[in-house]
């Protein structure tokens, strides 16, 4: 039985869709178009993918969740890729409401594993979720977005497009981010600027004492490219600095 799908009578599935085992899916879900859904997913009700979606195992998509839908361009006109691909990795949960659109430039809209959308988030087209990213309520991710593995965004939180959080950044409640966020980085404000080290988060990643406080003084130095260090996540985050075009590095007065 585990094995089995259970679809509710009222789901409505296309022909072309591919089941994988176990599967439940619940009333009034509807699931059209190039769809691969892959092994024990729990689809609760409501839920609605389209166009060319692949997804994986273990994933829970609650009431009224979107995917694959056009990527939303406003006055341009919204737009959908012949082979572009909403693509959705394994264990995820996407809570009441989340929006996730189809890409329109790159060839993929991408959520990993084991992230955490709570209700109301949206993720435009071509934006790019790592591993374990948790976005609160309410969160805005615009195009082309991209988030790092073990990042953190609080409520309400609203991302510029193009821009990338790093890897266990926290971006605190109601923050306007319009410029890139250096990994392990914690940002509040409209615009946002950086307040400190997210030394809980590096914590809770199981770095050593003195790996922790090798990176807060990191931080201390607002990124002093002269800081000399063997710390190879301090490396990461002076490159994240090179690399991107327009990068948070001002801290909150």
């Amino acid at each position: 039985m585990l094995n089995e799908n259970f679809i509710h009578p009222t789901a409505i599935i296309d022909q072309h869709v591919q089941l994988g085992k176990g599967n439940y899916i619940g009333p009034y879900c509807v699931i059209a178009g190039d769809v691969q859904l892959g092994n024990h997913n729990h689809l609760i009700a409501q839920v609605n993918i389209n166009s060319k979606v692949v997804i994986g195992d273990g994933n829970v998509f609650y009431n009224q969740v979107s995917i694959g839908q056009p990527g939303e361009m406003g006055a341009k006109g919204d737009r959908m890729v012949v082979n572009g691909k909403t693509s959705i990795g394994n264990h995820n949960t996407l809570r009441e409401n989340v929006c996730v659109n189809a890409p329109i430039y790159y060839e993929a809209t991408i959520i990993q594993n084991h992230c955490y959308l709570m209700n109301g988030s949206y993720v435009a087209h071509d934006v790019h979720l790592e591993d374990n990213v948790n976005l609160t309520a309410g969160v805005k991710l615009a195009g082309r977005v991209k988030v790092q593995s073990y990042a953190n965004l609080g409520l309400n939180a609203t991302v510029h497009q193009r821009c990338v959080i790093g890897e266990s950044a926290m971006v605190g409640m109601l923050a306007v981010v319009t410029k890139s966020v250096p990994p392990f980085a914690v940002v509040a404000g409209n615009p946002s600027r950086i307040l400190k080290c997210n030394v809980i988060g590096a914590e809770r990643r199981g770095y050593a004492v003195n790996e922790v406080e090798e990176l807060n003084k990191f931080f201390e130095n607002s990124f002093d490219p002269d800081f000399e260090t063997q710390h190879p996540f301090l490396t990461k985050i002076k490159q994240f600095v090179l690399e991107q075009d327009q990068v948070l590095t001002k801290f909150k007065n």
